[in-house]
């Protein structure tokens, strides 16, 4: 009887030993696989990506006025492009450079803006490039805006030719929210055949009281052949 009672004590703390080592291993298996969940999401807020080069075209009118238009998107959705380098550089047969503009601008998440280059005039050029660039340190971190691009809206637009034979979009802009807006950018580029051959971008320091619609216009930057299509973008709201 003394040995049974022995080989049962035996047999429950063997139990015992058992179930705190399973319960121990549990508990560091359960860390393990919480980590690396936890890094992911830090590296996740961390991560900038690059600025995207949606499309860029260009298009030369009868006196040999050259424009470029290119459109870009800010795909992180908290990081701000605050110095944002667009280069565009022409060159002819000969691989001289014909002109190197550079413009600054301010890129907010998600936002796609338009940039539209100043037209030079030069009848011959071999090649257009356009390329982007973002030091670190520029890349920041603002508040949420309290005016979205889905408080903004535009209605019953049309487009026509003015006297100078540049197309103008007109119609209304509608502030749809509590707040009234002190600035904003508009960028439009035209399009034949899906190729960008022209463009227009602005920053319009016309107020939108919360609420209200106003007259809408903005014209092409220069006048070119033909279009049969226009997208626009609206962008960096400021209250």
């Amino acid at each position: 009887m003394r040995k049974m009672r022995k080989v049962i004590y035996t047999l429950s703390f063997v139990c015992i030993l058992i179930m705190m080592s399973a319960c121990g291993n549990s508990k560091t298996n359960s860390n393990v696989s919480e980590n690396p969940v936890e890094n992911e999401e830090v590296s996740q807020q961390l991560e900038i990506k690059d600025l995207e080069m949606v499309e860029y075209g260009y298009e030369r009118d009868s006196n040999g006025y050259l424009q470029v238009a290119a459109v870009i998107k800010n795909p992180n959705s908290e990081h701000t492009a605050k110095s944002a380098h667009v280069n565009w550089t022409i060159v002819d047969d000969n691989g001289v450079v014909i002109s190197e503009p550079k413009t600054v601008e301010t890129i907010r998440p998600d936002e796609t803006i338009v940039v539209s280059f100043p037209a030079i005039q030069h009848e011959e050029f071999a090649e257009i490039s356009v390329e982007l660039e973002v030091k670190e340190e520029n890349w920041i971190i603002e508040e949420k805006p309290v005016v979205t691009l889905s408080d903004i809206s535009l209605s019953e637009l049309k487009v026509e030719k003015d006297f100078y034979k540049a197309y103008v979009v007109s119609g209304f802009i509608e502030n749809k929210s509590e707040f009234d807006v002190s600035s904003y950018g508009v960028g439009i580029v035209f399009k034949k055949n899906g190729k960008i051959v022209g463009g227009s971008s602005t920053d319009i320091h016309l107020p939108l009281s919360a609420g209200k619609k106003y007259d809408f216009k903005q014209a092409s930057s220069m006048s070119f052949p033909e279009m049969d299509d226009y997208e626009i973008y609206i962008y960096n709201i400021e209250i």
